[in-house]
């Protein structure tokens, strides 16, 4: 692994010399000192053609120490910082001398990196539409100076490229392309089971028969092996038509089958499908005698008739919530010493007098002792009907 050293392709920038780079930039002073537009241009914008040609003669000296149009940064700030040492009015900014030497050296560093960009994309209608005739000349000619890496390798002797070549190169595993055979289905053979000739010494045995000697004159296998604990083994006489089944004691007639258990069919009763009638919910199923459920007169005009004994109501009480959703609810239970839950329920949603027709529920309730389906039922026609 590389740290700090950028990728695979990565090449270090080169050292220049920071006695010649103070020579070069004495000679262009004042362009150090500004640097025109490049004063504000990042290296993530685009080229600015009118600020490379007012920045030529300092990228021209820049090119000669470095033909690739690549410093490394330290010999930058060594040799920005001498020039400083030597003409201290080139820093007329608020800014002192270490921070003004970071500054400058960043503003080489755009300018750089936009001449290799221009030279290496060979696309300059950018440049050709804003320029004049005579500085896009200039340009052009600056920007054929700047030598590629890839250039600069192949003009090395033939041995010292090889060499490099050879301490760069990472070992890789070769490439053995192979042919798969297949057969007529379109599967590999070699996944396929490999087909076995039956020979005299693998000949399958006939039952009751003793094997004969193999090839190598050693005895073959016997039936009479058998594991310490298992059956005990009946010898079958040679040539006898017995089934190893039979001689194991386990043939058609040793065994019985054991007797199906009779299984009692439940007596069912028989109900005719007209006699069964769904229920409703709330109501009891009719019999003889007593009124149908049509001929019921509404809940609210009439007590219900007592034809069946009723539950009455005990410990009813009435609940009303004091913040929203308004409602008002009755519980209460029909055992002595039963736990109490809900009768029926009202809501202002519903009906803006709920708690009135919550009063005549529970007067109901404890006159007539109606079910709670009742007591619903008593509410949708108190809902529809109550003034």
């Amino acid at each position: 692994m590389s740290f700090g050293k950028g990728g695979a392709r990565h090449t270090p920038k080169p050292q220049v010399d920071a006695d010649l780079l103070l020579q070069c930039f004495s000679e262009n002073s004042e362009l150090l000192q500004n640097l025109g537009i490049y004063e504000q241009v990042s290296q993530s914008q685009a080229a600015q053609p009118k600020g490379l040609v007012h920045c030529l003669p300092l990228l021209k000296g820049l090119l000669a120490l470095g033909p690739t149009c690549e410093i490394h940064g330290s010999s930058l700030r060594q040799g920005v910082f001498q020039a400083l040492l030597q003409n201290p009015s080139l820093n007329d900014s608020k800014y002192n001398g270490e921070t003004w030497v970071g500054i400058q050296v960043e503003r080489i560093t755009v300018l750089l990196f936009h001449m290799r960009r221009l030279a290496a994309s060979a696309d300059l209608r950018a440049c050709a539409s804003k320029l004049t005739g005579p500085d896009f000349l200039k340009l052009q000619d600056t920007l054929a100076l700047i030598e590629r890496k890839g250039q600069q390798q192949m003009e090395l002797p033939l041995v010292e490229r090889e060499a490099e070549e050879e301490s760069t190169e990472r070992r890789q595993l070769k490439k053995n392309i192979s042919e798969v055979s297949v057969d007529s289905n379109g599967f590999p053979k070699a996944l396929a089971t490999p087909a076995k000739e039956p020979s005299e010494a693998e000949a399958p045995l006939v039952k009751g028969e003793e094997p004969g000697e193999t090839v190598r004159g050693l005895p073959g296998p016997s039936f009479k092996r058998r594991r310490p604990g298992s059956l005990a083994w009946q010898e079958v006489a040679p040539g006898g038509n017995a089934s190893l089944r039979d001689a194991l004691g386990i043939g058609k007639g040793s065994a019985k089958k054991p007797a199906a258990k009779k299984v009692k069919k439940k007596e069912k009763t028989a109900t005719s499908s007209k006699d069964k009638t769904p229920l409703v919910k709330g109501k009891s199923s009719s019999k003889k005698g007593e009124p149908s459920s049509s001929k019921k007169k509404p809940l609210i005009k009439g007590k219900v008739p007592a034809s069946y004994p009723r539950k009455a109501w005990t410990k009813l009480l009435v609940t009303t919530t004091s913040k929203a959703p308004w409602r008002t609810y009755i519980t209460g239970t029909t055992e002595p010493n039963g736990k109490k839950h809900l009768i029926v329920e009202t809501t202002k949603h519903k009906h803006p007098k709920y708690k009135e027709i919550l009063q005549k529920i529970k007067e109901r309730l404890e006159e007539d002792n109606i079910t709670k389906e009742e007591a619903l039922e008593l509410r949708q026609e108190l809902y529809a009907n109550f003034p």
